[in-house]
């Protein structure tokens, strides 16, 4: 999985709020591989996340001790790709170039 090393400080200008919503928790980049889990919350992860997260957690404890989100520490039983319209909210953010340090001005 290819990294972007996006941040809020990467959203164009009045997508900032919208930006904050489109980065996975776990690893604090863009979402890819858009995935939520069915905890009370739906929290949204990049499915190589939040699959990791789980085989970390199943070789730390040994056994199965249920599965709990990494957002809200909810209870959750199954990750199932997110829904459409999820997945246009997140594409529809727009960035900044991680070039724009440079005076890049792509958007």
């Amino acid at each position: 999985l290819k990294r972007l090393g996006l941040d809020v400080s990467l959203a164009a200008d009045g997508q900032a709020g919208f930006a904050a919503n489109a980065l996975c928790p776990i690893c604090h980049d863009f979402l890819e591989e858009v995935v939520e889990v069915n905890c009370a919350g739906r929290h949204v992860f990049c499915r190589p996340c939040i699959s990791e997260t789980e085989r970390m957690r199943n070789r730390s404890y040994g056994c199965y001790r249920g599965k709990s989100c990494p957002s809200c520490r909810g209870t959750y039983s199954q990750i199932i790709a997110a829904g459409p319209l999820t997945r246009s909210f997140i594409d529809q953010v727009k960035w900044k170039c991680v070039h724009v340090e440079k005076g890049c001005a792509f958007t």
